[in-house]
């Protein structure tokens, strides 16, 4: 039986695994066992890095995955909380950077991957694909065929796909530069229709 006083004394952290993530109120809950301790928790909230009130990034962990969880005041029949991430090796996607110059910030699942740089010599974002199309040539030597970047070094954004583009607006679509081609071929400012 469990022994709350013996077992969980004061308000310790322990390290569980996520066993349910199918909150029924969508609040980004999660159920996690606590190996030898706790078959299953209640329903934990998440405690995030930044959150608040309509803001942060809530990302609930997949099945299987280590969580940090703690019942607040030390009190198992009090609010259970979690902390999302606990990284084994291996685990930590490729060119997470924290630096003194800034991060090299990823957020990455199975369907994309996030950068965002604040390093001062190469800042910006980078949003990319990471589910190949077959049969599609990929837009760059790491295989992705959809491919955003933010460049605030340089100060230009492109956006590349092998499948298609598609810009859309109610109103007018406009397009501005001081060189604007299409298809290799220059539209001269103040010329005609193409």
């Amino acid at each position: 039986m469990l022994d709350v006083e013996r077992d969980f004394p004061g308000s310790a952290w322990w390290l569980g695994t996520v066993i349910s993530r199918e909150d029924p109120e969508g609040l980004c809950r999660i159920k996690a066992r606590i190996p030898g301790k706790i078959a299953e928790t209640d329903w934990a909230m998440p405690v995030g890095i930044l959150a608040g009130q309509r803001r942060g990034a809530p990302q609930v962990p997949p099945l299987g995955s280590r969580v940090i969880v703690c019942w607040l005041g030390g009190d198992i029949d009090n609010v259970v909380v979690y902390l999302p991430g606990v990284f084994h090796r291996g685990w930590v996607p490729s060119g997470h950077e924290a630096a003194a110059a800034g991060d090299n910030f990823i957020w990455q699942n199975d369907l994309m991957r996030v950068e965002i740089d604040t390093r001062a010599a190469s800042g910006g974002l980078r949003i990319t694909n990471l589910v190949e199309t077959p049969g599609t040539t990929p837009v760059d030597s790491a295989g992705t065929d959809v491919v955003i970047d933010v460049d605030l070094i340089s100060r230009q954004v492109r956006i590349a796909t092998t499948l298609g583009l598609k810009i859309e607006a109610v109103g007018a679509v406009e397009i501005e530069g001081g060189s604007v081609a299409i298809n290799g071929r220059r539209v001269a400012p103040g010329s005609g229709a193409i």
